[in-house]
């Protein structure tokens, strides 16, 4: 199909950038945040469960706790 003379149709390629860089964006946080917790347990100073972390809790050793969303509620 020709386009009249004077007429051109109009790409927008900034928008598609716009939206590959958030996605981008998020999945280097998450092989940051990965990479980090890799280190982390690693280096032996996790704590899992829930005795030993209110124990790492009330000595005040805890600097970050990860609760999973599947995580049941306390009743």
């Amino acid at each position: 199909m020709a386009l009249p003379t004077g007429e051109r149709k109009s790409v927008s390629k900034p928008a598609a950038k716009a939206a590959a860089q958030p996605t981008t964006k998020k999945a280097k946080a998450l092989d940051s945040i990965n990479s980090r917790l890799a280190l982390v347990f690693k280096s032996g100073k996790a704590a899992i469960g829930y005795r030993h972390t209110l124990r790492t809790l009330r000595r005040g050793g805890a600097k970050l706790i990860i609760i999973a969303t599947n995580t049941p509620p306390l009743s």
